[in-house]
């Protein structure tokens, strides 16, 4: 989940049995964030180097 209300939404729907534990460089998680742009209105997630919006700093709406 990305936001506190999707996670408390799974929270009340599933019952967790298993964990997945991912090894990644902290530098590689950085290099995720650092690329990432949120259109708050919407909720689009862009990458500014693999999914940018068509227009830069503008949503694709």
């Amino acid at each position: 989940p990305r936001t506190l209300n999707q996670a408390q939404s799974l929270h009340k729907e599933l019952s967790v049995d298993h964990v997945v534990a991912l090894n990644v460089p902290f530098d590689e998680i950085i290099n995720r964030l650092k690329d990432r742009w949120v259109h708050a209105p919407s909720g689009r997630v862009y990458n500014l180097l693999w999914n940018p919006p068509k227009v830069a700093g503008k949503d694709d709406n």
